[in-house]
């Protein structure tokens, strides 16, 4: 469902059309955290708050720069300390002109 350039993404999930390619990815991302078994419960816990919160910030017109790249670095230190390198360069990549 697409209203006024936000769309609804999966269960009632709301993202702004033009960055839906960074949520989907987010969500990616956060799938695969809560399934690496290097990662502590707390990290996953704190890495999926943190992913959830950032694409909240997707929902607004104009997302809070300053937010985003404070979560963004927990979120990076943490997944690429447990070897998602990959994911978080793609994350990395579609999140910089916020952090940027």
């Amino acid at each position: 469902m697409n209203i006024k350039g936000v769309t609804v993404v999966g269960s009632e999930n709301v993202v702004n059309v033009k960055y839906s390619d960074p949520y989907e990815v987010l969500d990616a991302l956060g799938e695969e955290a809560s399934e690496v078994k290097t990662l502590s419960d707390e990290d996953k816990l704190n890495v999926t708050a943190d992913i959830e919160s950032l694409k909240n910030q997707l929902s607004k017109p104009k997302p809070n720069r300053n937010v985003i790249a404070s979560l963004w670095s927990g979120i990076e230190k943490i997944v690429t300390g447990a070897g998602m390198v990959e994911l978080a360069q793609k994350v990395a990549k579609l999140a910089s002109p916020f952090v940027g």
